[in-house]
C-alpha cells in the first residue's frame, strides 16, 4: 500500500527491509485483480532496483496520470507531484459521468480556483450532476453560478429532470431534494428559464415537483421517461 499511495520513504524502508523471496514475489507481482495496482507495484520495484536516486526521474511505463484511475492512488500523494497539465489530465478524465462519484467529488475537492474555471467550463454538465450527490448538495449554492454560466439550455433542464426523477419520485431522504430544485431554479438565468418554460409539459411538470411538500409519494408521470420505456419495449 506504501507504493499505491506513492509514499516513497515507506515504500524504500519496506523494500530494503524485505526478505529476498518476498522481494522475488513482488518483482513477478502480476496476479492481483486490480491491474493499475498491479502495475504501481511493478513499476515502484523496477525503480527501487534501478539506482535512480528520485522516482520522479524513473521512467514509468504509463503516464502518471493513468495511475490515478485507482483511487487509493488518487487519494495519495501522487496528485499532488503531478505536473498542471498532467493533473488537468486526470479531472478531465475522472469527472466523466462513469467515474464513481467518490472520486468525482475527490477531484472537486482538489482543484485549484484556475483548475475549476477550466473544468467547470469544459465539464459543466458533468460537475452538475456531482452536486445532486451527498454530500455535495451542500456546497451546491455556492458552485450554482459558476456552473450555470457555461450551461446550455437542454443540460440545464436534464439537470432538473434528474433531480425530480432520480431523487425526488424516488424519495431519497439524504437531502430535501425540491429545496435543491428550487435553488436550482432561482439560481438560474433568465435565458435558462426561457428554454425550460418553452416546453410546456415539462414545465408543468417540474412545477408540481417544486410544490411537492413529502406529505405522499410524488407519483405524477414524467414524458420524457416515458418516451424512453416505450423505446426500450419496441
Amino acid at each position: 500500500m506504501a507504493c499505491i499511495y506513492w509514499l516513497e520513504e515507506d515504500a524504500r524502508k519496506l523494500w530494503n527491509e524485505m526478505d529476498p523471496s518476498i522481494k522475488d514475489y513482488f518483482r513477478y507481482y502480476g496476479r492481483h485483480p486490480n491491474k493499475v495496482w498491479m502495475n504501481i507495484v511493478r513499476e515502484w520495484v523496477k525503480y527501487f532496483e534501478s539506482g535512480v536516486e528520485k522516482w520522479s526521474h524513473h521512467s514509468f511505463s504509463h503516464p502518471l496520470s493513468w495511475y490515478c484511475r485507482d483511487g487509493a492512488a488518487l487519494q495519495g500523494c501522487l496528485l499532488n507531484n503531478l505536473s498542471p497539465q498532467e493533473r488537468s489530465e486526470v479531472f478531465r478524465e475522472l469527472i466523466n459521468e462513469n467515474t464513481p462519484t467518490y472520486k468525482r467529488i475527490f477531484c472537486i475537492s482538489k482543484m485549484t480556483v484556475n483548475e475549476r474555471q477550466e473544468i467547470f467550463a469544459e465539464k459543466s454538465e458533468e460537475i452538475l450532476r456531482v452536486f445532486m450527490n451527498w454530500p455535495m448538495q451542500y456546497h451546491f449554492e455556492e458552485m450554482a453560478d459558476r456552473i450555470f454560466i457555461h450551461l446550455s439550455g437542454p443540460s440545464f433542464q436534464g439537470f432538473l429532470h434528474d433531480i425530480i426523477c432520480l431523487k425526488i419520485k424516488e424519495d431519497w431522504n439524504d437531502f430535501d431534494y425540491v429545496e435543491l430544485l428550487k435553488m436550482a431554479w432561482n439560481q438560474s438565468s433568465e435565458t435558462l428559464k426561457k428554454f425550460v418554460q418553452s416546453n410546456e409539459e415539462f414545465y408543468r411538470f417540474l412545477v408540481d415537483a417544486r410544490g411537492h411538500d413529502y406529505s405522499k409519494p410524488f407519483e405524477k408521470p414524467c414524458k420524457p421517461c416515458q418516451n424512453m420505456r416505450n423505446k426500450i419495449t419496441r
